[in-house]
């Protein structure tokens, strides 16, 4: 499912890309609509899948591969993204080192995800995936999802997808994190919207569990987005 960016993503990153012309950018993963948006784009989206590639409707450039092992070979972009992605890698970080080569100086990493320690996560990897997918078809009002190229897909939940162990990798890596920004996604502004009794009960379990787990879980707000610009001379971990 695609999570609406928050107004101040959205008015941040207008700012934060500077074009003199074509503006290259790489998306991890693909769906119908584009989360970074920019009039001068060229978009290439890499999948893993080819029934997900073919939602892309906005791309230029379509791959299939891995992100952990595609070779880019002389590729290079202003904008790399990861939008709900990381999350549904086993090796993160092998990611994230596999494209950041192909990212110039100066360039914007973008990166969007579950809050891991959020009771919305917790819940995500307690379940099996049948009831995402029931949740996504019932609740949520998506009569396709689980089907090829649609939501719900399958989690690893990697810790190395968790927001604070991004910024300390990034930052080891030598970027330098721009932006930062933790918010109830779509998935949670919809259980409001559906129930909000339901919603009252979620809020008070993160805040019960939070307590309960000395904050080792339970967190407040179910997602996060940052961003991340690459310094000269930054090379990939290991």
């Amino acid at each position: 499912m695609a999570e609406t960016p928050t107004s101040e993503y959205l008015e941040f990153l207008q700012d934060a890309i500077s074009s003199n012309g074509t503006v290259e950018i790489l998306e991890v993963g693909g769906g119908p609509q584009t989360f970074v948006r920019h009039p001068d784009a060229v978009y290439t989206v890499l999948e893993f899948e080819e029934d997900t590639l073919a939602t892309c409707k906005y791309a230029h450039r379509k791959m299939i591969g891995d992100a952990q092992t595609f070779d880019f070979g002389s590729m290079r972009f202003d904008v790399i993204v990861f939008w709900n992605v990381l999350e549904h890698i086993p090796d993160p970080s092998l990611a994230i080192s596999n494209v950041m080569h192909s990212l110039r100086d100066g360039g914007l990493m973008v990166i969007r995800g579950p809050a891991l320690k959020s009771l919305k996560a917790v819940v995500t990897r307690l379940t099996p995936h049948r009831f995402h997918v029931a949740y996504y078809r019932h609740i949520l009002g998506h009569k396709h999802a689980g089907s090829p190229g649609h939501a719900p897909y399958v989690v690893a939940h990697s810790p190395q997808a968790d927001a604070a162990e991004l910024d300390g990798f990034l930052a080891a890596a030598g970027f330098r994190k721009i932006f930062g920004q933790e918010y109830d996604g779509d998935q949670v502004e919809l259980l409001k919207k559906y129930s909000y009794a339901l919603f009252q009960g979620y809020q008070i379990a993160s805040r019960l569990i939070g307590r309960l787990s000395f904050g080792a879980v339970g967190g407040r707000k179910s997602d996060f987005v940052s961003v991340y610009r690459k310094l000269p001379g930054t090379t990939a971990p290991g």
